[in-house]
């Protein structure tokens, strides 16, 4: 899982307007082993299949409508991150593979929500849309 981490932020740093950046990118992308790869398609593919793209965004427009209903008062960050939890239960996947699924879908919350750095949970935190620009979608 880690290779996966590190092929993500490689490809990241490769897509950026920083020419360092960018060849800081490309040399840990041209690191990685064919296994790698091969891990980074598998864990990329799995949600795109199990979340078709059309059920999904109805389903994420219906989680969020019941989440403003039941819980008005929560922050957009742990709105979020429980529209990602019902969104894993409901298609039976990971969370983590409904946070991404979200991401590539437009839902740029989601970047903010549910991320593990240092062997424990980053808390939750929100940002305006459009904040994070194209460098850092997924």
């Amino acid at each position: 899982m880690n290779a996966v981490r590190e092929i993500d932020a490689g490809y990241s740093m490769s897509q950026s307007n920083n020419i360092d950046d960018a060849v800081v990118g490309d040399a840990v992308l041209s690191s990685k082993s064919p296994i790698h790869w091969i891990e980074w398609q598998a864990d990329r593919a799995a949600p795109r299949i199990s979340m078709p793209k059309l059920t999904t965004e109805k389903k994420i427009t219906e989680l969020y409508a019941n989440q403003r209903k039941l819980n008005p008062k929560l922050s957009s960050a742990e709105m979020t991150a429980n529209v990602i939890g019902e969104l894993a239960d409901f298609f039976g996947v990971s969370k983590q593979s409904a946070r991404l699924r979200m991401t590539e879908l437009g839902y740029e919350e989601a970047s903010g929500v549910l991320n593990y750095a240092n062997g424990r949970y980053v808390e939750n935190h929100s940002f305006a849309p459009g904040t994070l620009g194209k460098e850092m979608k997924l």
